[in-house]
């Protein structure tokens, strides 16, 4: 009865409209005063295309007052509906099965399950959605969703898996699990584990896993590790572990470790290592190991340990004598280097196989070259030690102080000066 109705209501809607007349073709001369048997392209009339209505679709509904049991594309539903394609779909709330992929629903709102080959496409999703292909909401989902290919949302609260990507164009709160990667618009509170990446534009807390790379717009605060690396346009805080590299351009902050390199743009603070290179342009503090080198354009304050190079990035074995080259402004602590420690200031107990260079040196410095442009005060040991001026003690096979009278400013073995 419901369809006979409808197909009357459109039949008379339509020849109920009044139609235009078209004038017939004549044989009088048009007003140009051609005899043309046809109305002049320009003047033919046109037609008005009929507004668009909203479909809510066909149903075959069995219940009362919306809700029961509902076969079609019923528009309001509670209870179980079953669909071959939604379309305009309002709200529906309960238990929600589609057949295939769903038109647009841009104001669809499902509360309960959702099960289907595309799963729901609506624009709000609270309870759990299952698609065999993908899962979608357009402002936010929270419970549980699933997509075998994709899950993609706005903002998603809860538990959120997709076979290939899991994508959202707002925050994730909760955990976020993708064969290839985890991609957020927004912050992202919680766990994401992405086969390949991990990636946000806002800040990161929790648990980040990702098999090549992490990447964030934002800061990251818990534990964050990738095959290759982590990457922060904020400040990275807490456990990072990165099998190449490390980024953040406002800081490192934690536990630190990097396969290759780590690379900040403000201060390192904690316990960092890196296979080759450490480099900081702002500060380094407590414990900073490298393989190779480690560099900071500030201070290096604490225990500072690398296989060749503490103070200087610059890999030059006679930029060591360059009074005008320096990149530390001072190391103060603990310094252990292979090869060399290059700084402005020394301050401290220090150690390199090779050479110690700085402008001034204060404390216990031991290399088989020690050069202080400036001062040296304390103790420095090795086969030639250099200060512009000294107030301690130089011991080595070779000792100059360019501040002693000319005959005691070259001595072997020992050579001092005390103001």
């Amino acid at each position: 009865m419901l369809v006979i109705t409808k197909v009357l209501t459109t039949y008379l809607a339509f020849y109920a409209m009044p139609q235009e007349t078209v004038p017939l073709a004549t044989d009088e001369p048009t007003s140009l005063g051609q005899d043309t048997g046809a109305l002049p392209e320009e003047s033919a009339p046109e037609w008005e295309e009929l507004p668009e209505v909203e479909e809510e679709g066909w149903s075959l509904d069995l219940g009362f007052r919306n809700s029961g049991l509902s076969l079609g594309n019923s528009s309001r539903w509670n209870g179980f509906r079953l669909n071959f394609v939604d379309r305009a779909v309002r709200e529906v709330n309960g238990l929600h099965f589609t057949l295939w992929k769903p038109e647009d629903n841009p104001s669809f709102e499902l509360n309960g399950i959702s099960l289907g080959l595309y799963g729901a496409r609506a624009a709000r999703i609270s309870g759990v959605s299952l698609g065999l292909l993908a899962s979608e909401s357009s402002e936010f989902t929270h419970g549980f969703s699933l997509g075998g290919i994709a899950t993609v949302t706005g903002d998603a609260d809860g538990i959120h898996l997709g076979g290939i990507a899991c994508v959202t164009g707002g925050r994730l709160h909760g955990l976020g699990l993708a064969g290839l990667a985890v991609v957020t618009d927004r912050d992202m509170n919680g766990i994401a584990l992405g086969g390949l990446a991990v990636v946000g534009d806002g800040a990161s807390r929790g648990l980040r896993l990702a098999g090549l790379a992490s990447v964030n717009e934002g800061s990251v605060t818990g534990v964050t590790a990738a095959g290759l690396a982590v990457v922060s346009q904020g400040q990275l805080s807490g456990l990072q572990l990165s099998g190449i590299a490390q980024i953040a351009n406002q800081g490192i902050r934690g536990l630190s470790a990097a396969g290759i390199a780590m690379v900040s743009d403000a201060d390192m603070q904690g316990i960092q290592a890196a296979g080759v290179a450490l480099v900081s342009h702002g500060s380094t503090r407590w414990v900073s190991l490298s393989g190779f080198t480690l560099a900071a354009e500030q201070d290096m304050l604490g225990l500072n340990v690398a296989g060749v190079s503490v103070g200087d990035a610059a890999w030059n074995p006679f930029a060591a004598f360059d009074a005008s080259r320096t990149l530390c402004d001072q190391a103060r602590g603990l310094q252990l280097a292979g090869y060399r420690i290059h700084v402005s200031r020394l301050q401290g107990l220090s150690a390199a196989g090779g050479l110690i260079r700085a402008r001034q040196i204060d404390g216990l410095a031991a290399a088989a070259f020690t050069v202080a442009h400036e001062r040296t005060r304390g103790l420095t040991l090795g086969l030639f030690n250099y200060a512009s001026d000294l107030q301690g003690l130089q011991v080595g096979l070779l000792n100059y102080v360019a501040s002693n009278p000319v005959p005691f400013r070259l001595l072997p073995l020992v050579n001092l000066r005390f103001r």
